[in-house]
């Protein structure tokens, strides 16, 4: 190849990471809000699905994709703390509970392999059980 057309290609790809570094921030951002919204909203419009735990799904999802214990706790404590913020509840109460439950799944990825569905499954279950009773 010449050095021209290895410069192109350096260039196409630079573009591309960014536009992936931009897409991965925005949903970094507006997944949890989404959720969080969803999660304040959904007891006034739809009442049945209202035990859908969004906001704990998106905190379990970060804590899994980040796999790093820091940014579990991290994600965590910004949507819990943010859905105590939205809730009429004391501030802290979700944000303890999401920080723990974010730490201990990033933990729990680092330590084992979770990319299996049922391993997914159980480590889902054991922390919505862990997240109610906390």
């Amino acid at each position: 190849m010449s050095d021209a057309s290895e410069t192109i290609f350096a260039g196409t790809r630079k573009r591309r990471q960014s536009r992936l570094r931009v897409r991965r921030v925005a949903g970094i951002i507006l997944l949890p809000l989404i959720a969080l919204i969803y999660d304040t909203c959904i007891d006034q419009f739809f009442a049945p699905l209202a035990y859908l735990k969004v906001a704990f799904l998106v905190t379990m999802y970060m804590a899994i994709s980040f796999r790093s214990e820091l940014k579990g706790l991290t994600a965590g404590m910004s949507v819990g703390l943010l859905q105590d913020l939205l809730a009429s509840q004391f501030i802290g109460v979700f944000g303890i509970a999401k920080t723990l439950v974010g730490y201990f799944t990033a933990y729990m990825c680092v330590r084992f392999d979770v990319d299996r569905g049922a391993i997914r499954f159980i480590l889902v279950f054991f922390f919505f059980v862990f997240h109610e009773v906390f």
